[in-house]
């Protein structure tokens, strides 16, 4: 599903325009799929009063269709103006279009308290005060009608986007509507998407106005989801005659002694998500702690320094290995020292199959990220965000208010697929102008090891020949959908990175 920004959504509405649809019709038609989609979720059996809240723009037209329809199909209706008469000309009309209707009109100006205790009395109230046209923060008198609106104890559905949302913004600078429900038409929007707002968006229906495609010909989208079944397609069915061969020769560079935990999820993620054959390198003196939890790869401890991480005098052991590995996933768990620094620098260098560097290999490059200009293989670069201000120069909360833009600056600072890892993960491929953005996951998946998890399954699926960017897409929200599994059948505070490992062939049996 494409996302778009309010200056695209206005292009879009422009260019229905031109096609030789007006302005008038564009708002009926709104009004009129909003109104079927509020009867197919609020019938008029359960909420019979309706408070339809009107600001003086578009947004309030459209709310003027939908009292419209509601009244003219059963529901007691009743329209609150929030600040004052509509100030374009088909709004105005939609406005008079209710005049022989039994819809009661009430402005929040003249009849502050009457208005108030409508809201306060109704079944459902229909927000339709700003839409898109918002920014900034909700003024004094507005924040109040807002508050008005949340503490009723009617279901809240807003029409476009939550009221005190600025569309194009995850966050949320001032008092808004909290919607059980939003409608929107077109597409979807950044804050329908990103969270912190998303939040107040509630469950999102989006709705078919009448604009041709061609409506949509000129448009670039900022971003996009997909849905399971395009998940589905990028998986080829197995070969009856086939080997382990022809799944992926996945090789892991993860662990130390102080974290051997990193390496033995990596690892079991891999296997549990299909890989042919997954070799697990890591430092020796980690044996006793990773052997007995990894039964289904083949180990190859290398020398440890000191403190029990990789050392380069074990890396002409790995070379082999390297050679012949179809793709490699380096830094859960390895630390940072000189050692280990010298050691992804000397593996991305070897390196001729497509590497994905996760944790202390992002930090080893954020330290250097010079290592970048002698690497000829494919990367996949995993970063949360405190990893991608680090590679940025910049602060999280920075990376957390736009990431939409940091993961292309990441994009073309690493000259790699970036997967930035969040509630939202993004993931942009290399040479591509549009973010995939991930819709599936829950807060419990927000525990150490989870993105461990995650790039295991990414080399997984880039072994088992799916292209690069599209296994980093497919990856995530595999691990996504296996976290929603296990937190609805444990419980968020439950859900641990070993048992979304656990669920990840139940999962996967989705995709078959």
């Amino acid at each position: 599903m494409k996302i778009f920004s309010k200056n695209q959504i206005r292009q879009i509405e422009e260019n229905g325009f031109n096609e030789g649809i007006p302005s008038l019709r564009m708002m009926e038609n709104a009004g009129a799929a909003t109104a079927k989609c509020i009867r197919e979720n609020f019938p008029e059996s359960e909420y019979k009063y309706v408070a339809v809240v009107c600001g003086k723009g578009k947004n309030g037209g459209d709310g003027f269709v939908i009292a419209r329809k509601l009244s003219e199909t059963g529901y007691k209706t009743a329209v609150v103006l929030t600040h004052g008469k509509p100030v374009n000309d088909e709004s105005a009309e939609m406005l008079a279009r209710l005049r022989d209707l039994p819809v009661t009109v009430l402005d929040m100006d003249s009849d502050t308290e009457k208005c108030a205790k409508v809201i306060s009395g109704v079944d459902l109230i229909v927000d339709a005060v700003f839409g898109i046209g918002f920014s900034g923060q909700a003024d004094k008198n507005t924040a109040l009608i807002f508050k008005l609106m949340n503490s009723a104890k009617a279901k809240r559905f807003s029409v476009d986007i939550p009221s005190g949302i600025d569309a194009d913004s995850q966050f949320v600078d001032s008092v808004c509507v909290r919607a059980d429900m939003t409608a929107t038409p077109i597409g979807l929007k950044r804050a329908q998407v990103l969270y912190p707002a998303a939040e107040y968006c509630g469950e999102i229906k989006l709705i078919n106005i009448g604009l041709p495609p061609v409506c949509y010909s000129n448009i670039r989208e900022e971003m996009y989801t997909l849905e399971k079944d395009e998940i589905a397609s990028l998986f080829r069915p197995r070969n009856p005659v086939s080997n382990k061969g022809d799944y992926g020769r996945v090789l892991i560079f993860a662990g130390s002694f102080e974290m051997p935990g990193a390496a033995v999820m990596a690892a079991k993620a891999a296997v549990n998500s299909g890989a042919g054959l997954v070799t697990l390198a890591f430092p020796d003196k980690a044996y006793g702690a990773i052997s007995p939890n990894v039964t289904e790869c083949v180990l190859l401890p290398l020398n440890s320094n000191e403190s029990g991480r990789f050392s380069m005098s074990g890396f002409e052991k790995a070379r082999e290995k390297i050679e012949k590995a179809d793709v490699i996933l380096i830094g859960c768990g390895i630390g940072q020292d000189f050692d280990t620094k010298e050691f992804v620098k000397s593996v991305l260098k070897e390196a001729k199959c497509p590497v994905i560097v996760d944790a202390d290999g992002i930090n080893i490059l954020s330290s250097d990220i010079d290592i970048l200009k002698e690497v000829t293989a494919q990367l996949v670069i995993t970063p949360h965000p405190g990893e991608a201000a680090r590679l940025l120069d910049t602060d999280t909360l920075l990376i957390q208010s736009s990431r939409l833009e940091s993961v292309r600056r990441l994009c073309e600072k690493t000259n790699a697929c970036v997967v930035l890892k969040g509630s939202g993960t993004l993931v942009l491929g290399l040479n591509e102008d549009t973010a995939y953005l991930n819709t599936p996951g829950n807060a419990g998946m927000a525990v150490g090891g989870s993105g461990d998890v995650l790039s295991g399954i990414i080399a997984s699926f880039i072994g088992q020949k799916i292209p690069l960017a599209d296994a980093a897409r497919a990856a995530v929200y595999v691990h996504s959908l296996a976290g929603d599994e296990v937190s609805e059948k444990y419980s968020q505070m439950g859900t641990t990175p070993l048992k979304i490992i656990e669920q990840l062939p139940v999962t996967l049996k989705q995709f078959e």
